[in-house]
């Protein structure tokens, strides 16, 4: 725990000097763990989430901070040293779960104990102005926890090449945090019964997303 907080600092005093802008930071759930949705703008969403919540973490000291990825991301920014060893520092910091069906159930166990998950639905990075259709992980883990769900929208700049990476760690970033909403908490059994409920779960976390983040969204047909 000394080193998950000495490396989150560490996060916050790189990232935070960035992040010119936060929105909504009250709208936070104070009495349980929750879910955070966010679109996808660049390679530092991430860290810039977890800058801009450094003050609630250190409100709640019991509590973490868990994103859900690409398995392949470590090994895709491997090719940018850069990036790669400030998004290394930035995810040993917190808690990484690789995006897989073992991962969404922690996930569940880890917001059930009070801490925070945080996912990126579109499961790539996108700084166009429509979201990616959304893909049902979010979905998952909201219907089995019954937990508050909180949307967040990202805003900054295009991360793809390695020299916008470098030129996009110094640019300003800003994020707004949603109001939290819930859904009716379901079993794997009738999420099983029933594959339409993520469809429409899903569709309703991505119309989320797009209203903070100022997107598009197409809902994908029910």
């Amino acid at each position: 725990m000394f080193l998950y907080k000495v490396l989150c600092w560490l996060v916050y005093l790189l990232f935070r000097p960035q992040l010119k802008e936060v929105k909504g930071l009250g709208n936070l759930p104070d009495d349980r763990g929750f879910l955070v949705v966010a679109n996808h703008q660049n390679n530092y969403d991430p860290l810039i989430i977890a800058a801009a919540m450094h003050s609630f973490f250190q409100q709640h000291l019991n509590r973490k901070i868990y994103f859900i990825g690409s398995p392949r991301l470590k090994n895709e920014f491997f090719r940018h040293p850069f990036i790669s060893a400030l998004l290394t520092v930035g995810m040993d910091s917190i808690g990484y779960l690789p995006a897989h069906r073992d991962s969404l159930r922690r996930s569940t166990e880890f917001i059930a104990d009070g801490n925070v998950v945080v996912i990126f639905p579109e499961g790539g990075r996108n700084p166009n102005k429509t979201l990616k259709r959304g893909r049902r992980g979010a979905a998952v883990i909201a219907l089995l926890s019954g937990c508050p769900v909180v949307p967040i929208g990202s805003f900054g700049p295009k991360t793809y090449g390695l020299k916008e990476g470098i030129l996009g760690f110094f640019a300003s970033k800003k994020l707004v945090i949603g109001k939290p909403f819930c859904f009716e908490p379901k079993s794997q059994q009738e999420i099983n019964a029933n594959p339409r409920i993520l469809v429409e779960t899903t569709n309703e976390i991505m119309q989320k997303i797009a209203e903070v983040a100022q997107k598009q969204y197409q809902q994908a047909p029910t």
